[in-house]
């Protein structure tokens, strides 16, 4: 096993890890504590080391790249975890995206497959999205005496928002964000 810079396959890098048998990287921390080891991938813009100069909308932060020798290198990857910036960035203010990519058989490059943008809302391949659902949890604090469960409509008034996930109760009111079941006990 060597630890090494240089060339292999076409890929150069300032550190490579070279095995013959195991080709693990461990990193493993020893500490009384609550934390773990950590590996940090950063980016900047600015040309010399140590410049903070701000990332702009669409810069890549990090990629982590999963690859096979396809009998010729280990040029093309089989797929990638990608962290790149989605919107404007300012001091403590990193609106991020998270892009999980794959390679189609046949194929020579990644495909995006899941992105999961900076608000929670995950995107699948051919834009099926998965929003973050909707939960609250208001209670009445007031006897609703006149509800008789005889097919009349009353309002209930659920007038004491304990949370709310989305903020889609506001005013004793919700309003259902996107269609589906909804349950509501009084």
């Amino acid at each position: 096993t060597a630890i090494v810079p240089g060339t292999i396959n076409g890929n150069t890098a300032e550190v490579q890890l070279n095995s013959l048998d195991n080709g693990i990287f461990e990193i493993i921390r020893w500490q009384n504590a609550a934390a773990g080891p950590a590996i940090h991938l950063g980016s900047s813009r600015g040309a010399t080391v140590g410049a903070d100069v701000i990332v702009a909308d669409n810069d890549p932060l990090g990629t982590i790249r999963f690859g096979g020798n396809d009998g010729g290198d280990m040029n093309v990857a089989g797929a990638s975890i990608q962290a790149r910036v989605d919107g404007t960035p300012g001091v403590n203010d990193m609106p991020t995206e998270l892009v999980f990519a794959t390679t189609a058989d046949g194929a020579a490059a990644p495909t995006d497959r899941l992105t999961i943008g900076p608000t929670g809302l995950a995107t699948f391949a051919n834009e099926v999205s998965m929003p973050q659902q909707p939960a609250f949890l208001a209670i009445n604090s007031v006897t609703d005496s006149n509800v008789t469960g005889n097919g009349t409509v009353y309002d209930v008034d659920f007038n004491t928002e304990i949370f709310d996930q989305g903020g889609d109760f506001a005013s004793d009111v919700f309003t259902a964000p996107i269609a589906g079941r909804y349950m509501f006990s009084a």
